[in-house]
């Protein structure tokens, strides 16, 4: 019986470790984020900005008196602007949220790959990263995100990827929204 449990428990693993090689085979270099929001053509990504809990304890980290959200823009990850948008009148942290499709500055589709969504503030700059990819595979319902961990007493730029409405579930393959 133990045998046969400790045998199951070796092929899980050895499974586990051949799908996760065949997955996520990008190594992490300079090149590549450490982590990221994955989106795919067609969804809009609505970006916002968290800014932590204050809690009554010794270590308190409550965020600056009232900080004012100035602009928002997105690099490639080389730095290059693709799109950037400044606000007519500065709106708080808690009431500020924008929505992004994907496309530069132009209207035309951004190319797959490594972006940055920065969003300016009176107190500073944050940032989170974005990873366009091709097309979501087929029958694979699960989106390859590296989330950052947000550290205790920073703001974080919060990203979530949104489906169009046109869009079904997809349970085969077929183009969705163009």
């Amino acid at each position: 019986m133990r045998r046969s449990v400790l045998l199951s428990l070796v092929m899980v693993v050895a499974l586990a470790s051949v799908a996760m090689a065949q997955c996520w085979c990008e190594p992490f270099t300079p090149d590549v984020p450490r982590c990221y929001t994955t989106v795919y053509p067609g969804q809009t990504v609505e970006i916002g900005i968290r800014f932590p809990v204050c809690f009554p304890v010794p270590f308190c980290c409550c965020p600056p008196p009232a900080p004012q959200v100035l602009m928002w823009r997105v690099e490639t990850w080389e730095g290059q602007v693709v799109y950037s948008q400044t606000l007519l009148n500065p709106v708080s942290v808690t009431s500020f949220s924008a929505s992004w499709d994907l496309r530069d500055a132009e209207g035309i589709q951004v190319a797959p790959g490594y972006y940055r969504v920065i969003v300016v503030t009176t107190e500073g700059d944050y940032d989170n990263n974005l990873r366009l990819v091709e097309q979501r595979p087929c029958f694979w319902p699960l989106t390859f995100n590296w989330p950052c961990f947000s550290r205790l007493c920073a703001p974080e730029v919060t990203l979530r990827a949104v489906t169009p409405r046109c869009c079904p579930p997809r349970p085969v393959c077929w183009p969705c929204c163009p």
